[in-house]
């Protein structure tokens, strides 16, 4: 496999593409296992209903107004096996997504699908790695390029101005979570403020996991310092993202290392999964490069939405 110039993102665009896959497939079948308890004709919140109301608001101007106010082809189809043949072909074209079969058409099927659900879904689907799925998911019908198997090997680059909206993409993710953190939270103390927040919080999250009770139990002064370095990085950190090379990969390494930690104590469903992808995309195939001649080692290409290869690596000088 032929390494492009020093400034692309070749290998890092490949593996991102497969995380929004898995994210994508994380998502249509976590909805799929749940779907009649939540939005089925016997749910709590029946999708049926919404789109009863957004007909009757609409009625005939449903085409030509109704489709912006509510997006989603289940306004054509709404019944349970209609629901269920939707999640079963979000689950289809994620594979094939993960494989690499015509990435434009398939990314942006997956993004329309996945619209209509959180459309329906109503407040199923408000939380931030769903809008962040969309966000995501859209600009990645424009990553990779027009053809139905493209190979990283075969002239395959990722497009310049879409790397640049993910990295503002990151930007904007990381620098809003952090600020909201130091924002006032009305007559109460601000934990994150005075460095007391992660004496709650390992208790208080989504599902916290067996990683977060020993996090608990480390020291207060402990804590203290990692609530000042987690404000760090995601207030200080993010504008590194807009510097040169060295810059972007000193950015990756700390929003990562953050990342990691999280998933390790918390369940934020697929939130932290796409937030790692979009750490990669600011590692260039340089870096990449130097790591493989430093391993020295041969290993499996996918020679990207193709047949796996087996090539022999960049050798020691």
């Amino acid at each position: 496999m032929r390494w492009k110039s020093d400034d692309t993102y070749c290998f890092a665009s490949f593996w991102f593409l497969r995380i929004l896959g898995l994210a994508y497939l994380s998502a249509f079948l976590s909805l799929w296992v749940q779907l009649d308890g939540l939005i089925g004709s016997r749910g709590i919140l029946p999708a049926q209903d919404f789109i009863e109301a957004v007909r009757n608001l609409f009625g005939d101007r449903l085409l030509t107004e109704g489709i912006w106010a509510a997006p989603s082809v289940f306004l054509f189809g709404s019944s349970d096996s209609v629901l269920h043949w939707g999640c079963a072909l979000g689950s289809f074209l994620s594979g094939l997504f993960i494989i690499g079969f015509a990435p434009n058409l398939t990314a942006l099927a997956l993004w329309i699908l996945y619209l209509s659900f959180t459309t329906v879904a109503g407040t199923f689907f408000g939380f931030q790695w769903d809008n962040l799925l969309l966000e995501m998911g859209f600009l990645a019908i424009f990553l990779p390029p027009l053809r139905v198997w493209p190979r990283i090997n075969h002239g395959w680059r990722p497009r310049t101005w879409v790397l640049w909206l993910y990295r503002f993409l990151l930007f904007r993710l990381m620098f809003s979570s952090g600020l909201v953190k130091i924002q006032p939270e009305g007559a109460g103390p601000n934990t994150w403020a005075d460095l007391t927040a992660l004496n709650y919080h390992y208790e208080t999250q989504p599902l916290p996991t067996l990683f977060a009770w020993y996090a608990h139990q480390l020291p207060e002064w402990f804590d203290k310092i990692s609530v000042a370095l987690t404000l760090f990085i995601q207030i200080v950190i993010p504008f590194l993202i807009f510097g040169p090379r060295i810059c972007r990969r000193a950015a990756s390494a700390c929003l990562l290392f953050l990342q990691v930690l999280i998933l390790l104590t918390g369940n934020y469903c697929f939130f932290n999964l796409l937030a790692i992808g979009l750490c990669l995309l600011l590692l260039d195939d340089r870096l990449f490069r130097n790591l493989l001649r430093g391993w020295n080692c041969k290993i499996p290409v996918s020679t990207f939405f193709g047949k796996v290869a087996w090539v022999e690596q960049v050798r020691k000088a």
